[in-house]
Parts: C-alpha cells; structure tokens; sequence
C-alpha cells in the first residue's frame, strides 16, 4: 500500500482498518520518516528565520547608512545654499554701497566730525596743560611749606639752646649774688684790713661786670625772641597767603573744569540731533556710539575697537544687528579704502536709517 492510499483513507476516516494492515515495519519506518521530515522542516524554519534576522540586520544598516549619507548630503547642500545667499547678500551689499557712495556725500559730515574730534582734543590739550600747570605750582607751594617748616624747627631749636643758655646763667648768678657767710674777722693790724678791703672791692667789681654780661645777655635773648617771633609772624602769613591762593586755584580749575564739561556737553548735544550719533563711552582702545535709526525701538550701539594709540580700525560690533549687515565684511572693506572710522559710523548710519536697505 503507497503512501496516497494511506492519505486517502486517512481523508475517509477509514484510518483503523488502515492501521490494521500496515505491518509494523513500514509505520516504524513511517513514523521515522516523518521525525525526518518534522527535524528538517524545523531545521528549515529556523534557517529561514535566522537568514530573514540576518537579512533585515543588513537591510536596516545599509538604511540607515543611506539615512547619514542623505542627511550629509542635505547638509552639503544647505551649507552651498547658505554659501550662496551669503555670497548674494556680499555682492547686494557692495552694490548698495557703491551706489549709496555715488548718491550721497558724506565729505561733509566727515569734516564736521574730524573738526569737532580736533576741537575736543586741543581742549583735553589746554586742560591736561592746564592740570600740569596747576600740579607745579601745588609743588612749589608744599615746597615752600616745607622749607618754612624747617626753617621754624630749626629757629625753635636755636631758640630753646638760648633759653637752656639764659636759665643756666640765671642760676650761676643767683649763686654768685648770694652772700657768703660772714666770718668773724681775725684779730689783725691795720695793713691786714686794707688788703680785706681791698679784695672784697675786687670782688665786687667782678661781680657787677657778671652782672652786666648777664643783663647783656638778657636783652640779646629778648632780641632773639622778638626776632624769632617776627619770623614766626611772617612764616604764618605766607602759609595762610599760600593756602588762599590753593583755594583760589582750586575755585579757578573747578570753574574751568565745568566750563569745558558743559561746552562739550552742548557740543555733543548738537551733534546728537543734527547727525543722530552720540558717544556713550571711550576707552584707551575702543569708542562706543549710539545710533538712531527707523528699524528698531531702540538705538544701535557701534563699539569700534582700535589700535591702542591710534586711529587704525580693528574691529567693530554692532547691537542690534542689522539684517544684511556683515560688519567683519564691512570693516574690510572700510580698511581696504582706507576711510577709517567717518566712513563705517557712515555706512552703519546710512544702513540704520534704512537707506542702504
């Protein structure tokens, strides 16, 4: 009996009386055969399954390595897209510029910033002068004060070595004039009295002379003294002329000082409305302008920075920035023809106002 007779009486329910005539040998061999076909049939699953595993793993890694390949790809193309319009803005700037230079004249305004930037400086000249001027006469003065000072130190030292002297003088005459205790007088002749005599006159005599020199003394002290306060007198006049004339100088140079502030304050303030333009700060290195312009609310503030001790252009940032406005580009070009800082407060001006636009 083939195998389709099996499966057919298998499909008529009719399977006890197949089993009945099978022998064992064939259903052990059957029964073998479709372990067989079950063990390679699972064999087959589980490869199909690990090579459709293997398959996917592929396909998902070569996915995604066309994803970073097309996302390179984009941002090559997004990179030449901004290069472009970057290098259209250039080309629309320089144009604007050039046809702004021909179509405005900004000799003007520059000329009447460099003169109110020379006017500025020779005042800070004439004040820094004036400062040097008064810092000398401030030295002559605390000299003078100085050497007053010594000269009083050294007249009272004179002085007091005068009183020492005087009281030291004083006190050997108050010992000479005290009077020595008498002794009695040895019983002896007339000859021996006269000599007595005669020696207490000497005495005398020496004493009145000390006395005299002593009362010299006096008055040369006296003299000294009213010198030495005639001097003092003198001394303190000049100090109090000296402080005066401080005082007057100080009143002199703060009158000046505001003078020159509120000269340059309404110099500014001028400048400020006829040009729009307003220095907030300036350093060593970098100067700082407001600008008005009709884009934004507030003002633009242009911070150039420069070459210590010079006018040379080395940077310039400006806050907002201004659409279309590249200023490393911009302070380039101004670089390149030289126009220094008129020329960019000129271009960023005319950029604020909306005229380079």
């Amino acid at each position: 009996m083939s195998t389709s007779d099996i499966a057919k009486r298998l499909a008529f329910q009719d399977l006890s009386i197949t089993l009945n005539r099978i022998p064992d040998a064939n259903f052990d061999s059957l029964k073998a055969k479709v372990v067989n076909i079950r063990r390679s049939h699972d064999a087959n699953c589980q490869s199909m399954k690990t090579r459709s595993l293997d398959l996917h793993e592929k396909t998902k890694k070569q996915a995604s390595e066309i994803g970073q390949n097309r996302l390179i790809l984009k941002r090559q193309l997004q990179g030449l897209k901004s290069s472009l319009l970057n290098l259209g803005q250039k080309e629309f700037f320089s144009e604007a510029i050039l046809k702004f230079s021909e179509h405005h004249d900004y000799k003007s305004e520059a000329e009447r910033s460099s003169a109110a930037l020379e006017s500025a400086e020779e005042d800070l000249k004439d004040m820094k002068k004036a400062n040097q001027q008064d810092e000398e006469q401030l030295l002559e003065a605390i000299q003078m004060i100085e050497s007053y000072q010594e000269q009083f130190t050294q007249t009272s030292t004179r002085l007091a070595a005068k009183m020492e002297e005087a009281d030291k003088s004083m006190s050997e005459l108050e010992v000479v004039q005290t009077a020595p205790p008498l002794s009695p007088l040895p019983a002896s002749s007339h000859e021996d009295m006269e000599v007595l005599l005669a020696r207490e006159a000497l005495q005398a005599m020496t004493l009145e002379a000390d006395l005299a020199r002593m009362e010299a003394s006096c008055r040369d002290l006296e003299g000294d003294v009213k010198s030495n306060e005639a001097e003092i007198a003198h001394m303190e006049a000049d100090i109090n002329r000296l402080e005066a004339l401080k005082q007057d100088e100080a009143k002199l140079t703060e009158e000046r000082y505001e003078g020159a502030l509120t000269w340059t304050s309404t110099v500014m303030d001028i400048l400020k409305r006829s040009t729009g333009v307003s220095i907030s700060s300036i350093a060593e290195d970098s100067i700082c302008l407001k600008i008005n312009g009709v884009v934004a609310a507030e003002p633009y503030q242009l911070t150039a920075y420069l070459k210590p001790g010079t006018s040379i252009l080395q940077k310039a940032v400006l806050e907002p920035t201004i659409s279309g406005i590249d200023m490393p580009l911009l302070v380039k070009y101004v670089e390149e023809v030289s126009g220094g800082l008129p020329l960019l407060l000129t271009l960023v001006r005319g950029a604020a106002l909306g005229l380079l636009s």
